[in-house]
């Protein structure tokens, strides 16, 4: 009796999951209605749905819609980054849609920046018309909720959390599936944009919009009924948050503020390097320290993400009417101060570029993209001097501008300098490995361990790898590091070594090994 219960139980629990994925599969398959099928093909393009409404998996496709605020198809799925619509009016103007069309997209997720009316309006209503899942910090889920509940008492807003509450920029990169199991997602907390004093660098700046607005823009598109009616001033900031997505070969950066990561939060750039490496970013161009350091802060993250292309935004929130294109000048001359720093720029311009699908349609299996998963590459592995004495004291890399410690009279012959180049920002991991004279035998091209069978054979200088590493943090193009000739806090002895160096970016991308040798005199 016990065994025909459990028999029966577990073919009732199979009929029940066998009967949830059929349901599963039956709701995927149902056309979508004509108003979802009629928004997705006005923002991804006719040629990339089909007549029931569904997406191509193979594009990734983004249409913008003023200021940062994105619609996205990745794999198939339909999901906004940002939500606010530049002017708040209810009727495609300026910017050409409304809220009422994005929840028609029946997105999947609303991905949150941060929580300022100019990002986050409208996200709350959408999510809870839509059921879609609202990704953001404790905090913006917190907000979407209270004004959810304003709107309606049976509102209900889903919200996964992308970072840990009050947790610090540049803490955790949160590792998310919100999109199903081909598109992964990094969630990494960072700054907002804020005003910092001139740091002396004479970045380029752009105090005076170095376009005007376009007369026949203001004409076409005149400000409508709504326009003071329909925008909402609410909303705190509540900490600001990257999105890196995934899929295929392909992989995309949003983020829409750019902060000073100088000098409010410097761990971030160790984050930033630690991400897979991105083929196209979509970021931030305008912030509040533009007046005292000009486009510096943008090009930080570009110069630490080092993508194949990159799209602005956010700089069509102040500089209306096609005037947001006196930026791009100025952006493209910072971007030339710094060396290895060379994406595509592709400017997008208001209010033409708005909802333009073609601008932003990616193959996720294009050579172009794979191209960037092959490994970081690390050259040019020069000391300064190959004889020297390794410091009494202090640590293994010095502080930029300082000699090692303990260096006495004779501090010039202690230490040395380190220099080396790479193509991309990694972090450099180097070890020594000491000679052996003798120790080795010759088998072909290599220096093997002596043993009995190879007793007889010409003897080679075999090299052994010491305890302990240290490393550095480098940028494309040329690097420098001062290293004191210490390892695990301790002296290297008298005699004959060499430096090993490797790079390694992100998940798996690691360059190959190169080596320089040297030698350590008396101490």
């Amino acid at each position: 009796m016990g065994r025909r219960l459990v028999t029966r139980a577990l073919l009732s629990a199979t009929a029940a999951a066998v009967a949830l994925v059929l349901l599963a599969t039956a709701a995927q398959a149902a056309p979508l209605p004509a108003e979802t099928v009629k928004a997705r093909e006005h923002f991804f393009g006719p040629e990339n749905v089909d007549s029931s409404g569904k997406l191509r998996r193979d594009r990734v496709i983004l249409s913008w819609f003023s200021v940062a605020s994105f619609a996205a198809a990745i794999d198939g799925r339909v999901v906004l980054l940002d939500s606010y619509i530049h002017k708040g009016e209810n009727r495609p103007n300026y910017v050409p849609t409304t809220t009422a069309e994005l929840a028609n997209l029946r997105p999947q997720a609303v991905f949150i920046g941060h929580g300022h009316f100019d990002h986050a309006d409208g996200a709350a209503e959408i999510a809870a018309r839509t059921g879609a899942l609202l990704v953001g910090t404790p905090e913006h889920c917190e907000q979407a909720r209270r004004q959810a509940a304003e709107a309606s008492a049976a509102a209900r807003v889903r919200c996964l959390a992308a970072a840990g509450k009050g947790s610090e920029p540049g803490a955790q990169l949160r590792e998310l599936r919100p999109l199903g199991s081909r598109v992964g997602v990094t969630a990494l907390k960072h700054v907002h944009s804020a005003t910092e004093p001139p740091d002396g660098g004479q970045h380029e700046s752009n105090l005076v919009l170095g376009a005007p607005p376009d007369p026949g823009s203001i004409l076409l598109h005149p400000p409508g009924p709504s326009l003071l009616t329909g925008l909402s001033l609410a909303g705190a900031e509540a900490g600001t948050m990257m999105y890196q997505f995934r899929v295929g070969r392909f992989a995309l950066v949003w983020h829409d503020s750019s902060g000073p990561l100088r000098e409010r939060a410097p761990q971030v750039f160790k984050a930033l390097g630690r991400l897979p490496q991105t083929d196209v970013q979509v970021g931030a161009t305008l912030g509040f320290n533009e007046p005292t350091n000009g486009m510096r802060d943008p090009v930080d993250y570009v110069a630490s993400l080092q993508p194949e292309i990159f799209y602005p935004s956010h700089h069509d929130f102040v500089a209306e009417y096609g005037a947001s294109r006196g930026f791009e000048r100025t952006f493209r001359r910072e971007l030339a101060r710094r060396p290895g720093v060379r994406p595509e720029v592709r400017w997008l311009t208001d209010p033409y570029d708005y909802v333009r699908p073609r601008l932003m349609a990616f193959d996720v299996e294009a050579p172009r993209f794979a191209s960037t998963r092959r490994s970081v590459t690390l050259t040019g592995l020069r000391l300064s001097r190959k004889r020297f004495r390794s410091a009494r004291r202090g640590r293994a890399v010095a502080p930029r501008g300082r000699t090692p410690a303990g260096t006495g009279r004779l501090g010039r012959r202690v230490g040395t300098r380190v220099r080396y180049r790479l193509s991309s920002g990694a972090r450099v991991t180097f070890r020594v490995q000491r000679a052996r004279r003798g120790k080795g035998r010759a088998v072909g091209a290599r220096c093997v361990r002596r043993t009995r069978r190879n007793a007889g054979l010409r003897r080679c200088t075999r090299y052994r790898t010491l305890r302990g590493k240290f490393t550095h943090r480098g940028k494309a193009g040329v690097n420098r590091l001062r290293w004191s000739g210490r390892l695990r806090g301790r002296r290297l002895k008298r005699g004959r070594y060499r430096l090993i160096a490797r790079a390694r970016r992100g998940t798996g991308l690691r360059s190959t090994q190169v080596r320089a040798r040297f030698r350590i005199v008396r101490r």
